[in-house]
């Protein structure tokens, strides 16, 4: 069942000429003559609100006849939540372009694989999980530099590339954060996958991430700043967002035009000059 988001105040406050209020999400349900009344009666059964506490100025109605005509109408106005990015939608895309995207041949792709590895403040990490790994070329990489690398992506055709391209690698499919793997670890990689989780799911893959991460772990997050017609958010969103639940300040923070990358610490990292007593 879906969680409906019923909207009070925006029929006072918003505004039509720019309004905040999804109403691409906007779901209208029709009521009925009986229900019509049934609610015009509960909302007079609350006349502190409907009515002026006095004839003083600032005590007139909270609920004016205007506010409560909204909320009178033939129809309730709900709006639906954000959506995770499907299964389904995956798979077509893998169906289209079996390569999923250009991870090889794009010089994009391939600098910003190496600042993502270049970022990690060890050398080496003793478990490495990438969350949605797509076809596993940065999770080849990362086998170089893990001494156990899994890697999870909800599209199986994707894993079935990835298992040939990075054998040194675990793969599963699963679709985060309900799909959660088994294991504990002090790398985990979020890179260009957040955005097409809903909030409610990015929220979720954070509480997950701490409760598996090591003491010295991190969460390395990479994300595109430009639009995508698939993305439920976008990268700007994400990295924000991973930063307000995030309960320490990152350790890296680096943004430029088309990504932004954060390096978010575990409450036993330290910098590497620090790590390497450069820095006392």
């Amino acid at each position: 069942a879906d969680l409906l988001a019923y909207p009070v105040w925006a029929w006072h406050w918003d505004d039509p000429a720019a309004p905040t209020a999804p109403w691409d999400r906007a779901r209208a349900l029709v009521l009925d003559a009986d229900v019509r009344d049934r609610k015009a009666r509960a909302l007079a059964a609350y006349p502190s609100q409907t009515l002026p506490l006095s004839g003083a100025p600032g005590d007139e109605a909270i609920v004016d006849d205007r506010h409560a005509a909204h909320h009178l109408r033939a129809e309730e106005w709900l709006f639906a939540p954000l959506r995770s990015r499907s299964r389904e939608s995956f798979d077509a895309h893998y169906a289209r372009k079996p390569e999923g995207w250009d991870f090889e041949g794009s010089w994009y792709e391939q600098r910003k694989r190496a600042v993502t590895l270049a970022a990690l403040p060890r050398p080496r990490f003793r478990s490495a999980l990438e969350l949605g790994c797509a076809t596993g070329v940065l999770t080849a990489a990362l086998t170089g530099r893990a001494d156990a690398v899994l890697g999870t992506d909800v599209a199986a055709a994707a894993i079935e590339q990835a298992r040939h391209r990075a054998p040194d690698a675990r793969f599963e499919t699963a679709a985060f954060p309900a799909e959660w793997p088994e294991g504990r670890w002090d790398l985990v990689v979020l890179s260009e996958v957040g955005y097409y989780l809903s909030p409610d799911d990015l929220d979720r893959t954070v509480d997950r991430v701490l409760e598996t991460l090591d003491d010295d772990g991190v969460l390395v997050a990479c994300h595109w700043r430009h639009p995508d017609d698939d993305a439920v958010t976008d990268g700007d969103t994400v990295d924000a967002r991973l930063a307000a639940r995030w309960p320490r300040p990152a350790l890296v923070h680096h943004v430029e035009e088309d990504f932004v990358l954060s390096v978010l610490p575990g409450p036993a990292v330290t910098s590497v000059g620090r790590a390497e007593g450069l820095v006392r």
